[in-house]
């Protein structure tokens, strides 16, 4: 798998930056820790369309969101219970966990990951196509 040099802070960008922008939208702000958090969720989602791109959609949702819900789990730990910023508080959410992570946003993961794999296909295919074999390689 080749990856162009500005490819992956390109999708991590793209992440962070759609993450913090529907969390701007659902509680009308944002933290710049969730931007890192996106990101890096997103990288991942990315990576998975490209090596499983044939998986189900249910499959790939399922991935999308057990990655999503541990990444804002480690986030959460580290932002709210270690330097106890407060981004968020899930404590009043039915089986929340510490109050990170509950199974009401693990579901929202699960659905909003269908546009986050389109995204990731067309900017794999689209935006950053394959890198074409030399001509050279294809005849050896």
């Amino acid at each position: 798998m080749t990856f162009k040099r500005y490819e992956l802070p390109c999708v991590i960008l793209v992440g962070g930056l759609a993450y913090m922008g529907l969390e701007t939208v659902w509680r009308g702000y944002s933290h710049w820790s969730m931007g890192i958090c996106g990101g890096l969720c997103f990288l991942f989602i990315y990576l998975f369309e490209i090596t499983k791109s044939t998986s189900p959609l249910p499959i790939k949702c399922l991935f999308g969101a057990l990655v999503i819900t541990a990444a804002e789990f480690c986030t959460g730990v580290l932002v709210n219970i270690v330097f106890d910023w407060r981004v968020w508080d899930y404590s009043d959410r039915f089986l929340n966990l510490f109050g990170q992570v509950c199974p009401a946003f693990s579901m929202l993961w699960f659905f909003l990951s269908i546009p986050a794999f389109f995204i990731a296909k067309i900017l794999r295919t689209k935006i950053f196509m394959p890198i074409p074999k030399n001509e050279s390689e294809e005849k050896a």
